[in-house]
């Protein structure tokens, strides 16, 4: 980075204009870029139909709300799930360029999450997505732009509803925009920060592969033996129900399928509480923590971060001294065991649909009994959990680089020749 561009970002930082640049609703950009909201270059449209269980392997491309979540960041080249040919006619149409925002999600922080579609064929998207195509600014370079923190809030402070966040097309709608004039310039930032997300891809394929080893391994490893000791989960497992302010006992953290983390640039939306003595649930060291609505993505884990507080919504067991948290984790965790418990679940939407606490320990798992053997399975859990731990960090590393370079490039800060 050299010392000019240095001295722009000290200035913006400070507020102060630096030459060429002007003040906008979304803060500080070039002076040749065009302020506008979303209303004024495109056309809104409404996703339908793909419910979950319609997914399937082969057939029509399509991208559920749910995939925009969990599969697919700022940008998606191929679809993941597909859809037959009679579900395809009950949903939407969509094509390379079309922008795709959630409707629905948990929290405020999360809705309106933005991709683009830039697939080769025509795709189909499901109920819950705000449909968006312009002709006049590029798919990808507005998709980058709604990951910067000025349009997170924007979005964040239009969401409505509790237990379930809502965003609607009219506000959507009002979402203030800057690009430059000419698509060139559009295109040519987007290009450069889809080199992020092709490493960003690849590190999670790698991680993938991993898992995939580690889940052989672990079943093999895991398989019951006769020898091995059925207990009930209510004997290992107690739900802790205690609850906290925010204060500077315990930090605030966040539980998703990467496991709990503490809410830092990335999660902390603390702007969106509006009840300043809102109760959180607090969590211990080795506590297994799982969010109930979400046990069918893999949300669900051993709290390795320490003492903290997280959403009331999440569940969050005490394990019994007596047993070791790692072999614990990784059989509650499996898809064997997964499985089983998801017949507790409850809800009528698919996405919705959520295990309850005192269902989750209903049952048994056995246990090796001879410490020898309980030691040897342990080591092999650890040496792959911290072999994904490190790969994981790296992953972190290279998308906290992309929103860095999100905020700089889309804002105009650095300027792509």
């Amino acid at each position: 980075m050299n010392e000019e561009v240095r001295k722009r970002i000290d200035l913006i930082k400070r507020n102060i204009l630096p030459q060429n640049y002007k003040n906008t609703s979304i803060g500080i950009v070039p002076v040749d870029w065009i302020e506008n909201k979303l209303e004024n270059i495109g056309i809104f449209s409404k996703g339908r139909g793909i419910p979950g269980y319609e997914m399937q392997q082969t057939g029509k491309p399509c991208i559920g709300y749910g995939d925009i979540y969990t599969k697919y960041s700022y940008i998606c080249e191929k679809a993941i799930n597909h859809i037959s040919d009679e579900v395809a006619k009950e949903s939407t149409k969509i094509k390379n360029g079309t922008l795709l925002f959630t409707g629905s999600g948990e929290t405020a922080e999360e809705i309106g999450k933005c991709i683009c579609y830039e697939g080769n064929e025509d795709a189909y998207a499901g109920g819950d997505i705000i449909i968006y195509n312009s002709d006049e600014v590029d798919g990808g370079f507005i998709s980058f732009q709604n990951g910067t923190q000025k349009i997170i809030r924007i979005k964040a402070k239009l969401a409505q509803g509790h237990s379930v966040v809502h965003i609607y097309e009219n506000n959507i709608k009002a979402i203030p925009i800057v690009y430059p004039s000419t698509k060139m310039e559009q295109k040519k930032i987007s290009n450069l920060l889809k080199k992020w997300n092709n490493l960003i891809n690849y590190q999670k394929e790698l991680i993938i592969k991993v898992e995939e080893q580690k889940k052989y391994v672990f079943d093999k490893i895991l398989e019951p033996k006769q020898s091995w000791k059925e207990v009930p989960l209510k004997e290992i497992l107690k739900e802790r129900k205690e609850y906290a302010k925010k204060s500077d006992i315990y930090p605030h953290v966040t539980l998703s399928i990467d496991g709990i983390y503490k809410k830092g640039e990335k999660y902390n939306r603390d702007f969106l509480v509006k009840d300043k003595e809102k109760n959180y649930k607090v969590t211990h060291k080795n506590d297994l923590c799982y969010n109930p609505a979400n046990l069918k993505f893999g949300v669900i884990c051993l709290n390795r971060f320490g003492n903290a507080i997280f959403s009331p919504i999440y569940v969050t067991f005490e394990i019994n001294k007596k047993y070791n948290p790692a072999i614990l984790e990784a059989i509650l965790t499996s898809s064997r065991f997964l499985n089983k418990v998801r017949k507790y679940e409850e809800g009528s939407i698919y996405e919705r649909q959520a295990v309850k606490a005192n269902d989750f320990i209903k049952g048994k798992i056995k246990l090796p009994v001879n410490d020898e053997e309980l030691n040897r399975i342990v080591k092999v859990i650890n040496l792959y959990n911290e072999e994904i731990k490190m790969q994981k960090e790296k992953l972190e590393l290279i998308e906290n680089q992309q929103k860095t370079m999100i905020e700089l490039l889309t804002l105009g800060v650095v300027r792509v020749k």
